[in-house]
């Protein structure tokens, strides 16, 4: 894995109607923006090509609380994939079941 900005990191800033974006820092560095949609509050608007201002708040901490929750690890996925095995043992976790049956469905 490639050396990354190290942890914690933190939410710069709130969203605001004219700003609308949260500012990802981390170890005195700016790591980048979450854009959500710079003049309409709440979910997601049509055709902005953006998320709406909750939504891309929500983004921005989950972002931060993933790369926070990985730290010292050396490969973050194969840990994470190790760690539902053992917790679920053979049991398949509720969120594989729900897309294991979204994906066969019927049409209706």
């Amino acid at each position: 894995m490639s050396r990354h900005t190290l942890e914690p990191w933190m939410r710069d800033n709130e969203m605001s109607l004219g700003h609308g974006s949260i500012d990802i820092r981390g170890d005195g560095v700016w790591i980048g923006s979450v854009n959500g949609d710079h003049f309409k509050p709440g979910e997601r608007p049509s055709g902005s090509g953006f998320p709406g201002n909750n939504e891309a708040e929500a983004n921005a901490c989950r972002i931060v609380a993933c790369v926070n929750a990985c730290k010292g690890m050396i490969d973050p996925q194969a840990e994470i994939i190790s760690l539902r095995r053992n917790a679920w043992g053979n049991l398949t976790p509720p969120e594989d079941v729900a897309a294991e049956q979204s994906e066969t469905k019927p049409e209706a």
